[in-house]
């Protein structure tokens, strides 16, 4: 029998959020969840180590997948965006409200 692998295990074995899974989940990228009888959702332990194989094997090794180039963009630009707001980036500096 498979053993079923639950939020916590899944973000430590595939480094994603539950965000960036529900996404891979809906394009077809990543293995679907199955809901357990409390609510919660599991994944079967094989299927995540077949995704991570697929990452890591065959003609697609070298291609990430789209949501990953996605994530990776989003966080270019806001660290872009974060240096920017630290050194002054043109910014103009805020006025304080009088007091009256």
């Amino acid at each position: 029998m498979d053993r079923i692998v639950l939020e916590e295990e899944c973000r430590q074995i595939t480094s994603l959020s539950p965000r960036e899974r529900r996404g891979a989940e809906r394009e077809g990228t990543f293995p679907s969840g199955v809901r357990l009888p409390d609510g919660t959702i599991g994944w079967l332990e094989s299927d995540l180590q077949l995704w991570i194989k697929t990452l890591t094997a065959g003609p697609f090794a070298l291609t990430p997948p789209p949501w990953f180039t996605r994530s990776c963009a989003a966080a270019a630009a806001r660290r872009t965006e974060l240096a920017a707001s630290a050194t002054g980036g043109g910014s103009k500096p805020r006025r304080r409200r009088s007091r009256a």
